[in-house]
């Protein structure tokens, strides 16, 4: 991770072909967190205490305890899944990490969440596949317009998703709240969820 790179080129899982995204500003990237839970960011974009909103926890809040320590960032961190919050409420969570019993999505209200099928694993999705149980469980979600308004943020810095998949849905809805405006977005793209994944993929990038 030494030296420049293009920030809009990181992305976690590689695309087919020979797709290659045109970078819109380099920097000196620093990544935050373990190998599985870490992100990069761009560090020289960061205010004092930067507002981060980290979606999708799983079992790793290493990239937001990192942020808090490295940069005093005040983390609100969401993720209504079972496993996930049964493993939060076991933890010494710093005081300026909030986590909110709700998920994000591109409307309000309550959403089918799949869990995996191995007990080990703690990811669900709102996007059916093999690897899912059948059945799901309905836990709640907001819109980012929704929580930034019930926070009170009309900035965030860094907003992070480990979504599983609804990052289609909720990346247009995101870009629509002009009155929030955001630092650096943070993608785990899931193409292999979805239905012409990669071509979706492509087009959030451009988007």
């Amino acid at each position: 991770m030494d030296g420049l790179i293009k920030i809009a080129k990181r992305i976690k899982y590689r695309l087919e072909g020979r797709y290659r995204p045109s970078s819109q500003y380099d920097c000196q990237a620093e990544l935050i967190g373990t190998d599985y839970g870490g992100y990069s960011i761009c560090p020289s974009a960061l205010p004092p205490e930067p507002i981060v909103y980290s979606f999708g926890i799983g079992k790793d809040i290493s990239f937001d305890t990192t942020l808090i320590d490295n940069y005093h960032a005040h983390v609100f961190a969401f993720d209504p899944t079972p496993r996930s919050a049964e493993w939060l409420k076991k933890q010494q969570l710093p005081q300026t990490f909030r986590w909110f019993e709700y998920g994000l999505s591109h409307q309000d209200g309550v959403m089918t969440f799949y869990p995996p099928e191995n007990p080990d694993y703690v990811s669900h999705s709102m996007i059916h596949n093999s690897t899912l149980v059948s059945e799901g469980i309905s836990l709640p979600v907001k819109r980012f317009s929704t929580i930034a308004k019930d926070l009170g943020h009309h900035r965030v810095d860094i907003l992070k998703m480990d979504i599983e998949g609804s990052e289609y849905e909720v990346l247009p809805d995101i870009l629509s709240a002009d009155d929030v405006e955001i630092g650096q977005i943070l993608i785990e793209y899931h193409h292999r969820f979805a239905k012409d994944g990669v071509e979706k993929t492509k087009q959030s990038i451009e988007l």
